[in-house]
């Protein structure tokens, strides 16, 4: 049955930006004192960088505060969500315009804040298609925490049942967690330059087009 709502992570799933942030967060710990492997930061995806990053850096001796990282990362609306070259991912302006015209309500859902978010959807050209925008400022816990998902539900429907008619598509193990434990069905999306393995997703994509032909089989015309 074709779901009421569909629910997108941005990073990784909107745009391929997940590159992009590798490279920012390993420019900024090697600042500090520490090289990362690919394998640390790739534990960042999905998750508040700045948490992270002074975790690990405090797992290697080095005490650095949240709010001296958040200094010395550059503002991803200006190095990555304002950047002309970072496209939106392959055919996912198709699939929310099909979505729409089918009803189905559109929501992104993100650890970033909402003002960058918007102006990235804008620049893409895609805020129109967008019902319910959830950036980390509007919860009070982050990914893997169900509640970034369920609030966003909120702003759709007051009847928690409706959990069961929503899709969440993530592109990260943790983003996949707060969705399962949201109590929605959870698509796993492996489109972007480093997909990650997503055992727990209840469906794994590897493109926005596969994800047209699965929502067509339920429906979706």
């Amino acid at each position: 049955m074709l779901p009421s709502y569909a629910l997108f992570d941005f990073d990784g799933v909107i745009i391929d930006s997940e590159p992009f942030y590798i490279e920012t967060d390993r420019q900024v710990i090697s600042r500090f004192g520490y090289e990362p492997t690919d394998e640390e930061l790739y534990t960042f995806m999905g998750r508040s960088s700045s948490k992270m990053g002074t975790a690990l850096l405090a797992a290697h001796g080095i005490n650095v505060t949240i709010e001296q990282y958040k200094a010395a990362r550059p503002d991803p609306l200006v190095t990555i969500y304002d950047n002309p070259k970072i496209p939106a991912i392959a055919g996912l302006r198709e699939l929310w315009q099909n979505l729409a015209e089918h009803n189905v309500g559109i929501g992104v859902v993100s650890t970033s804040l909402c003002a960058p978010l918007t102006a990235a959807l804008n620049r893409l050209g895609l805020m129109s298609f967008v019902d319910v925008l959830v950036g980390r400022e509007l919860v009070r816990h982050t990914k893997p925490h169900p509640e970034p998902y369920l609030k966003a539900l909120s702003y759709f429907t007051a009847n928690p049942e409706d959990v069961s008619k929503t899709i969440a598509i993530d592109d990260s193990p943790s983003g996949i967690a707060s969705a399962r434990a949201a109590g929605m069905y959870t698509i796993g999306f492996q489109g972007s330059t480093v997909p990650q393995a997503l055992p727990e997703a209840d469906l794994v994509v590897t493109s926005h087009e596969e994800l047209a032909r699965t929502l067509k089989a339920w429906g979706l015309r």
